[in-house]
């Protein structure tokens, strides 16, 4: 009996886990990407595209250009990072955006998911 309890733990543990972790990860969809703009408080799949982009091109040292070309103009800009807002949180009450910052010569030099 007592074995069939530990058997069940671990794997209740993952069920939880996983149901945390929020948006399960799709592939970075260009038009998909697009369609969401201006989406601030709706549910987004821009958040579960993140994990794609670096497939995409979107990796250290790319141009803005490229970033630009991929991803559409910024919800928010400005001279040395873009913003594209990523929707309500799938883990908690708030917003994610995703920010680029660009070292001088403009190209990618860190790119992250924000809470808000």
């Amino acid at each position: 009996m007592m074995r069939r309890q530990f058997r069940i733990a671990p794997m209740l543990g993952l069920a939880l886990f996983a149901s945390a972790c929020g948006r399960a990860p799709i592939s970075f969809d260009k038009a998909g990407w697009a369609a969401e703009r201006g989406n601030y408080d709706r549910k987004s799949s821009r958040g579960a595209m993140v994990g794609g982009l670096d497939e995409a091109g979107i990796v250290i040292g790319a141009p803005r250009e490229r970033v630009r070309a991929l991803l559409g103009e910024p919800d928010s800009t400005g001279p040395q990072a873009d913003i594209y807002f990523l929707g309500r949180s799938a883990t908690g009450p708030g917003f994610e955006t995703y920010r680029i910052d660009y070292e001088p010569g403009n190209r990618v030099r860190a790119a992250s998911v924000r809470r808000s």
